[in-house]
């Protein structure tokens, strides 16, 4: 992981943030832009939603093809915009059994996370 960059919130002064964090974010790069307007996209790796919709595919079944991507989380209550979708050039989704169709986010990126390092390594 070479940075993480927030959109909207800026999680780098929030207290319970820092301390969930154990001082990662002094050894990562973190960078904030205020909307999804301000992100520069097109200078970034292969953005890859980590969102539920009607072309995602189940995280299993993806392919994770190159080295450098950058995963998109949105919000635990709205998700992933579709503005900011529309910037993605993938979406991956977790596949979940029973009647629950969500996931808190830090545990989703943990999976996918999981998931790219095993298939990349």
């Amino acid at each position: 992981m070479e940075e993480i960059v927030f959109i909207g919130n800026d999680l780098t002064t929030n207290k319970r943030a820092i301390k969930a964090a154990r001082s990662t974010m002094k050894a990562i790069e973190v960078k904030v832009y205020q909307t999804h307007h301000d992100f520069p996209a097109k200078d970034y790796y292969p953005l890859i939603a980590i969102e539920r919709t009607d072309v995602s595919h189940g995280l299993t079944d993806f392919v994770f093809t190159n080295r450098k991507i950058n995963l998109v989380l949105g919000e635990e209550s709205t998700g992933v915009s579709q503005n900011l979708l529309s910037h993605c050039s993938d979406s991956v989704h977790i596949t979940q059994f029973g009647k629950n169709s969500s996931m808190n986010v830090v545990t989703a990126l943990s999976i996918v996370l999981f998931e790219a390092i095993k298939q990349l390594t």
